[in-house]
């Protein structure tokens, strides 16, 4: 192999952190043609995952590499929200009946590779091993909410917890209980009203936003009274939550009392 093939890679190996999945397209914009990505592969300096996707020799891919990898090298509009942004703000103490360790959101337009899929939602490798969660929805109409921390020594893009919360209430109570995520809000004294607004008056599920007010109302923390319920189009007709629960009249849902949830 001459130099310049040999610059590429150690190029390559300085750039992709560990964990993390070097994609054929990131590769070529390196100068690393498919030609060279298949002679590295077949010396033994990268391992194929799927097709266009590698880990380095010595490596193996972890979740939140590969979300660095969509985010990073494909400028994918993926993050991580609901529990798992609970848990990475220190939530994590109510959120252990969560059913995915990972839960991942895009918007419904959002179509993830099939590497990543492959071995990281679907688990075709190991169908038995405990799968991540992947939720395309229209829930909001913006990227309000999302922030970029540093996890694991990696930049990614997560939910704040005002927006980690919405989402809780958007996959309850099929993944979390409406109990768990009472009693994480009961812990969160800190939320920001302005944020929170910006996220009701965007938020496009009547009953998530019914849900979150009728919650945080009966918390009465001190934020909830910045908000301006006005300008949060609430919907019409009733929204059954719990069959068999009781009906709040101010917000028309049908849900358990909260002390029984």
């Amino acid at each position: 192999m001459n130099t310049k093939p040999k610059s590429y890679l150690n190029q390559m190996l300085s750039q992709l952190p560990n964990g993390c999945v070097a994609t054929s397209i990131w590769l070529k914009s390196l100068g690393i043609s498919n030609d060279l990505q298949q002679s590295y592969k077949r010396n033994g300096w990268l391992k194929s995952i799927g097709k266009g996707a590698f880990v380095k020799y010595n490596d193996e891919a972890t979740a939140e590499g590969a979300i660095y990898t969509l985010q990073k090298q494909l400028n994918l509009k993926v993050h991580i929200g609901a529990s798992s942004a609970l848990t990475i703000h220190n939530y994590e103490h109510f959120t252990v009946l969560s059913f995915f360790p990972t839960q991942l959101f895009t918007a419904d337009n959002i179509k993830l590779p099939k590497w990543f899929m492959d071995n990281f939602i679907k688990n075709a490798k190991n169908p038995t091993k405990t799968q991540n969660g992947f939720f395309k929805t229209s829930l909001f109409s913006t990227d309000v909410g999302i922030k970029t921390i540093e996890q694991k020594g990696l930049e990614l893009q997560i939910s704040t917890p005002e927006r980690a919360f919405l989402e809780e209430l958007y996959i309850a109570p099929e993944y979390i209980n409406f109990s768990s995520i009472y009693q994480m809000l009961e812990l969160a004294v800190n939320l920001q009203p302005e944020l929170l607004q910006e996220l009701l008056e965007n938020c496009n599920s009547i009953k998530v936003k019914r849900l979150f007010l009728y919650m945080a109302e009966n918390i009465l923390h001190e934020w909830f009274d910045y908000l301006n319920l006005n300008k949060i189009n609430l919907g019409s007709g009733k929204r059954v939550i719990s069959k068999g629960g009781k009906l709040d009249k101010k917000y028309n849902i049908v849900i358990e009392d909260l002390d029984s949830i």
